[in-house]
């Protein structure tokens, strides 16, 4: 014999509101991390490891994991 099932209970607006702020925090810290180490490459390098940088940092935010440079 199983238990009963409870009814699902939604997730209140103010959590919400919590996971979205946590994502762009994350997203912008790890950006903002991101193209302050890619300006210090030489400045032939620079153009495509801030492209990376912000290609990754926005990765965070939607969860898929960073591609690689081609």
């Amino acid at each position: 014999m199983t238990a009963p099932r409870r009814p699902l209970q939604p997730i209140s607006w103010w959590t919400v509101v919590i996971g979205v702020a946590a994502v762009v925090t994350a997203m912008w810290a790890s950006t903002t991390w991101l193209l302050a180490e890619a300006d210090r490459a030489p400045p032939g390098a620079r153009g495509g490891l801030r492209i990376d940088a912000i290609r990754t940092g926005l990765s965070v935010g939607d969860g898929s994991p960073p591609t690689a440079a081609v």
